[in-house]
């Protein structure tokens, strides 16, 4: 057994030499507006969850009902969208088949039901900052004839009131192989990132929305990406699950750097489990938050700085595994509202965190999106419901 005093030194120096990650230590809210974890510890026996419900508990406090969804709610929506401009919320719900679009200021709904091409529904949805509604969807060998091309990303016109097929100057889209074109993003010049499925290999593409032009950068392994996340200098980030590692790449070099597998981010000795990361995310002060796990601060040098968040008990719960049935659960994705606060989505429901004040709060045990209109109104969509909160005083 090592020797504590020896042991205590051996820390102190990793800590001083910058190999070892800090940690944010987060207490639990105790406000009325919060839900009190179910489990503050988790059972060290067997257990079997597949007995027990999970318990609906809608938003309190200042979440309110808006209206009744015209769908059935019996799992997660596929997306939440947002034009704050316009005050739209679109949806996209796979049970029904059917993309759903709320006019909030009339409080109407409008279902679209088809498509002019492959699928009934896109397979992504991606409102773009300009309010355009993007969607991208699959094909199938067997539907296609072999003098026929299918696009893969569609365009609303308001003026068609319909989805649009988009052609690429270079008709990499449309070419017979590609299968799948997911993970959309947006940069800083307004084109569109995202990956393109031609098996065994997924390319990241790029696509000018005004000329129509598309540019293959990098390809990687069929199912080893999580969603895009653009940096504020242009980078384009996202993970390989296969590799255990982030990758960062530079557009105008069209160079990449990875971290995790190397000591620039120190991942190897103190390990994430990057299968469990799910999303990255840039906040408003350009840290890259590795979903609820962890955070990289590039602010104070050109070598991050890896910052560890200790797990939190509304993050644990029944975890469907039938020998223990209990663990951390993961999320899905994230957003920063315009007060600062941080809201997760996915895991035991959508949990905000208040960095400031270093609080957990468990809002409620329904999963959705969060999303924000002009007015500083915050709008997510569980038990059947919309809710609206205003971030106003």
């Amino acid at each position: 057994m090592m020797n504590p005093r020896l042991l205590t030194t051996l820390m102190v120096l990793m800590l001083l030499t910058g190999c070892a990650p800090s940690e944010t230590r987060i207490r639990i809210s105790s406000t009325d507006e919060c839900i009190q974890p179910e489990y503050n510890s988790l059972p060290v026996t067997a257990q079997d969850s597949t007995s027990a419900t999970p318990k609906q508990i809608p938003p309190q406090g200042k979440w309110k009902i808006q209206t009744a969804l015209p769908f059935s709610q019996d799992r997660i929506i596929n997306y939440l969208g947002i034009r704050p401009k316009e005050y739209e919320l679109w949806f996209k719900d796979s049970n029904s088949q059917k993309i759903y679009r709320y006019f909030i200021k009339e409080g109407q709904w409008k279902t679209y039901t088809t498509l002019d091409w492959t699928m009934d529904v896109p397979d992504n949805l991606y409102i773009a900052h300009d309010g355009t509604v993007w969607s991208a969807g699959i094909k199938f060998e067997s539907q296609i004839s072999a003098d026929e091309t299918r696009p893969l990303l569609s365009r609303f016109d308001d003026s068609t009131d319909r989805f649009e097929a988009v052609k690429d100057t270079s008709a990499f889209l449309q070419a017979p192989n590609v299968r799948l074109v997911s993970n959309i993003a947006e940069d800083l010049e307004g084109a569109l990132w995202f990956f393109v499925e031609d098996y065994p290999q997924q390319i990241l593409t790029s696509f000018d929305v005004n000329t129509g032009q598309v540019e293959q950068h990098y390809s990687m392994e069929t199912g080893g990406n999580t969603n895009l996340t653009i940096g504020s200098n242009g980078s384009i980030w996202f993970i390989d699950r296969f590799d255990d590692q982030i990758i960062q790449y530079n557009p105008s070099l069209k160079v990449t750097h990875t971290y995790g597998n190397s000591e620039s981010m120190n991942l190897d000795r103190y390990p994430l489990d990057m299968e469990k990361v799910h999303y990255l995310y840039f906040d408003d002060l350009q840290r890259l938050w590795l979903a609820n796990r962890a955070w990289l601060d590039f602010s104070q040098s050109e070598d991050p700085i890896w910052h560890r968040i200790p797990e939190s008990p509304v993050f644990f719960g029944k975890s469907g595994i039938p020998r223990d049935g209990y663990g951390l659960l993961p999320t899905y994705s994230m957003y920063q509202s315009s007060n600062g606060l941080y809201w997760f989505t996915g895991g035991t429901g959508i949990v905000r965190l208040d960095l400031q004040a270093q609080t957990w709060c468990l809002m409620t045990t329904g999963i959705s999106e969060v999303v924000e209109d002009n007015d500083h109104n915050l709008w997510i969509a569980v038990f059947g419901h919309v809710y609206k909160y205003s971030l106003e005083p």
